[in-house]
């Protein structure tokens, strides 16, 4: 869970948490019930029923972990042309690992690598050399963020190429799909006076089209969308907040003790990590407040 979290905004947005084992009730304490070795310096990981896959940025390569002994029974190699990988997701019964340098050399794009498990094989969709702020997935389509620009692509799932765009909050820091909509982050300014709060906005799936837009916190740094709710960790203020998916507002600002700089959201609640002092919060999606921590190193 830990590592799910601290992959930041170069996460894929869309994650597929899907029970691998019975959920626990959430009146009971988090606690840590197995450690696996997953390869030199994990950047993300995604889960399903099947299996846990963990892609690394030393040696560029996606492993297929048992999702419950954390064997490793499966390593497939990236291309070596590309950059090294930032994010995994597991979406309509493909892996997908978002790759690239957010500075690096000129040949060196980022990119989305589309992975068949059960044949292995690759299809790279090359995205725009700025697009490191996120990629989501949802309503049929690839969707990127530019980090200069805040430009919102809709792309071609069979070619990335870019079939309708939206504009988004300056500078995105995390793209997420949920509700029908896409949703972009925008960090904000503290280096300006006033300095200038993080925003979030919604824009259709349908129409590729920004609607709505409302500020959202300090200086946000990740999100997660799910069940009529985005959750928004904000770090300076340290806090989660609860923005409404209709109205597109805060409804709920909880404070969490520490700096969270990670969020996600899952069957068993709303789940914020301080990475500093590495303890995993629990959040009760009804009642919206910490229910539980954990301390995952």
């Amino acid at each position: 869970m830990a590592l799910v979290l601290a992959a930041g905004g170069t996460l894929f947005a869309v994650r597929a948490f899907q029970r691998v084992r019975p959920a626990p009730r959430l009146a009971d304490q988090p606690r840590v019930v197995e450690t696996a070795s997953i390869g030199v310096r994990p950047a993300a990981m995604a889960v399903t029923q099947e299996a846990v896959w963990v892609v690394t940025s030393e040696d560029r390569t996606l492993r297929r972990l048992h999702p419950v002994s954390g064997e490793v029974v499966d390593e497939i190699p990236l291309p070596d042309s590309l950059g090294p990988p930032g994010g995994v997701a597991a979406w309509r019964g493909s892996i997908w690992v978002q790759t690239g340098f957010a500075s690096g050399p000129p040949e060196v794009s980022p990119a989305v690598v589309r992975i068949d498990p059960t044949s292995k094989v690759l299809t790279t969709l090359p995205l725009d050399r700025g697009e490191h702020a996120g990629v989501t997935l949802g309503a049929g389509a690839l969707w990127s963020a530019n980090s200069e620009t805040g430009v919102v692509s809709r792309r071609d799932l069979s070619t990335g190429e870019v079939t309708a765009t939206a504009q988004g909050p300056i500078p995105p820091v995390a793209l997420a799909f949920g509700e029908e909509a896409v949703w972009s982050l925008g960090r904000g300014r503290g280096d300006v006076v006033p300095p200038l709060p993080g925003t979030i906005a919604r824009i259709e799936a349908r129409t590729a089209s920004a609607t709505v837009s409302t500020q959202a916190g300090l200086s946000p740094a990740d999100l997660a969308v799910r069940e009529g709710a985005a959750w928004v960790v904000d770090p300076a203020g340290r806090s989660v907040l609860r923005i409404d998916t209709e109205t597109v507002t805060i409804t709920e600002e909880i404070p969490v003790p520490g700096v969270p700089s990670q969020i996600s959201a899952g069957r068993t609640g709303v789940w914020a990590l301080d990475t500093s002092s590495g303890i995993l919060f629990r959040i009760d999606p009804d009642r919206t407040r910490i229910t539980g921590s954990v301390k995952v190193g």
